[in-house]
């Protein structure tokens, strides 16, 4: 009896130490948490706002009736049409009244442009309206002969002097006098004297005219007289606008018949004048 306690005794002590020493299947791992994502960014604040310019305040009705009496006389004081001027000043507003009622503002012209007759024309550099007077002066080469005479070169000096009006915006008629002095044994001037068409084409212009040829002669010395000879002549120009009123020019003036039926003289010149518009 003893000897069946002992041995439950052992066993009841031995099976959980047996049971301690087997190795049991393995446990699953634990999951790894996955990592947290990380924080939005925060959104950018909005760009500040520019105050707005508060508008001017509007202008009371004598100041406006002011300021648009100016522009008629700044527009009338550049206006080159006499009947231009005239029907701007005459429209210039009575600001002296409280129910003054303004005119129409008068049209800004760009550079080189007229106001006529309330619009803009031309353009740079085509600015020809009204009278025009012209002057230049320059070197001449004059071959003077005939076949009774023979030829012979002569130099002189340029001088041309011409009046008139734009018949049209480009194109002009005048009265000229284009020849040349020559002082060679004596002094004298030698040209054509008659009307001329002048034709415009941006800065450039092209002329020309039929006229009274005329030549002056006075011999030096003691027995000095001078002589007026007459005949038939043309002239041909071609010149350019360097600046503002002041052209250059090459001009050609032809005479005939004073060395006898076949006679001519001939003008060459270079020139360089000025002229109004």
């Amino acid at each position: 009896m003893s000897r069946s306690l002992l041995s439950l005794t052992l066993l009841a002590v031995l099976v959980p130490v047996v049971a301690q020493a087997q190795p049991g299947e393995p446990s699953a791992p634990e999951p790894t948490p996955a990592p947290a994502p990380p924080p939005a960014p925060e959104p950018a604040p909005p760009p500040a706002q520019t105050p707005a310019e508060p508008a001017p305040p509007p202008m009371s009705p004598h100041d406006a009736c002011l300021a648009r009496r100016h522009e008629i006389e700044n527009a009338a004081n550049h206006a080159t049409d006499m009947d231009t001027r005239t029907k701007l000043l005459t429209s210039l507003p009575d600001c002296s009244r409280s129910d003054v009622v303004l005119p129409p503002a008068p049209p800004t012209c760009g550079e080189g442009q007229q106001l006529v007759e309330g619009q803009c024309v031309g353009g740079p550099g085509d600015e020809h309206r009204g009278a025009t007077v012209e002057a230049s002066t320059g070197l001449t080469w004059a071959t003077l002969g005939g076949s009774s005479a023979g030829y012979s070169l002569v130099n002189g000096a340029a001088v041309n002097f011409g009046v008139g009006g734009f018949v049209t915006h480009d194109v002009a008629m005048s009265v000229r006098a284009s020849g040349t002095v020559i002082a060679d044994n004596g002094f004298g001037w030698i040209g054509v004297l008659g009307p001329n068409v002048q034709g415009w084409f941006g800065k450039g212009f092209i002329g020309g005219g039929l006229g009274l040829g005329v030549a002056i002669g006075c011999s030096s010395g003691t027995d000095s007289n001078c002589n007026v000879n007459t005949t038939s002549g043309y002239d041909l120009r071609l010149g350019y606008r360097i600046a503002p009123s002041v052209t250059m020019s090459f001009e050609i003036e032809s005479l005939g018949g004073f060395f006898g039926s076949s006679g001519s003289i001939t003008l060459a010149s270079a020139l360089i004048g000025v002229q109004s518009f």
